[in-house]
């Protein structure tokens, strides 16, 4: 019997043994589970807090380009030379940006269908209804620069000045104060 009691001993040590490390590296298991759980916790954290960093200084950056280029449009002297009509250069005036851009392309549309079918062949005057297509294109690009619209009318501005017509250097002055 005392072979029994010791064998029994030993099964119970033995089994107590493995529940012991199965319980050991079960806690080990948790520990390591824990711990990446925790690493992808502060990684998203890190992640949230870099993009919203990045979103804030977006935010500000765009709010920086878009008063500059405010800045310099309202700094652009429309009665000049009166600049794409009275109509046109008084909604700019006013403030009525909209407005100006859409009777820009009314007037843009009707120079274009006349220069399709010129009424006459007198190369001045389809000289002098292009440079005016061209005038109305550098105001729809102040209109933009208004508007706050800043990559817009840096964008219309180099098409006016890689053109080379008469407003080409108009459109260059205004790209350098951007």
């Amino acid at each position: 019997m005392n072979a029994k009691n010791i064998n029994d001993n030993l099964d119970s040590l033995l089994e107590a043994a493995i529940r012991e490390k199965g319980a050991v590296l079960h806690m080990k298991d948790l520990e390591r589970k824990n711990a990446a759980t925790m690493a992808r916790r502060v990684a998203m954290k890190v992640t949230s807090y870099v993009a919203a960093a990045i979103l804030v200084l977006g935010a500000v950056f765009s709010w920086k380009l878009s008063s500059d280029v405010r800045k310099v449009g309202y700094s652009f002297d429309l009665v000049a030379g009166q600049r794409g009509g009275s109509e046109i250069s008084a909604l700019m005036q006013e403030g009525n940006i909209p407005a100006a851009r859409l009777k820009i392309r009314e007037r843009r549309e009707s120079l274009q269908g006349e220069l399709l079918s010129p009424p006459t062949d007198n190369r001045e005057y389809i000289a002098q209804m292009e440079a005016d297509l061209q005038e109305l294109d550098l105001l729809d690009a102040v209109c933009l620069m208004r508007q706050g619209k800043f990559f817009h009318a840096r964008r219309a501005l180099m098409r006016i000045k890689d053109s080379g017509g008469p407003f080409a250097s108009t459109a260059s002055e205004l790209l350098e104060k951007l």
